[in-house]
C-alpha cells in the first residue's frame, strides 16, 4: 500500500503541516514520546516558521502509536503558545 501524505484541514497553512511532520518524525524515529518544553531553545525546531512567526508555538509534545507489527498508526500532539 503506497504511503499518502497527511491531508491538511482546509484552514491549515502548509507550514502547520510541516511543523507536525518535522517534529513527529523525531518521535517516530525514536519510537517514544517527545516533549519540547521550549521550542525556541531546541535545535530541532528553532527555525520552523510556526515557532519563530505567528502563532509562535513554544511547547510541543507528541506520542506515536504503533501497531503490534511495528508500523506507526498515528500521533497524538499537543501544542501551546506558552513554554512549560
Amino acid at each position: 500500500m503506497p504511503k499518502k501524505p497527511f491531508p491538511p484541514h482546509p484552514d491549515h497553512k502548509k507550514n502547520r503541516l510541516n511543523l507536525i511532520h518535522e517534529l513527529c518524525a523525531h518521535a517516530v524515529a525514536n519510537r517514544k514520546p517527545l516533549i519540547i518544553p521550549d521550542t525556541l531553545r531546541d535545535d530541532r525546531c528553532a527555525d520552523i516558521p510556526l515557532v519563530v512567526d505567528k502563532p509562535r508555538i513554544r511547547f510541543y509534545a507528541t506520542s506515536p502509536r504503533f501497531h503490534t507489527h511495528g508500523r506507526c498508526l498515528g500521533m497524538m500532539c499537543l501544542m501551546d503558545t506558552r513554554s512549560s
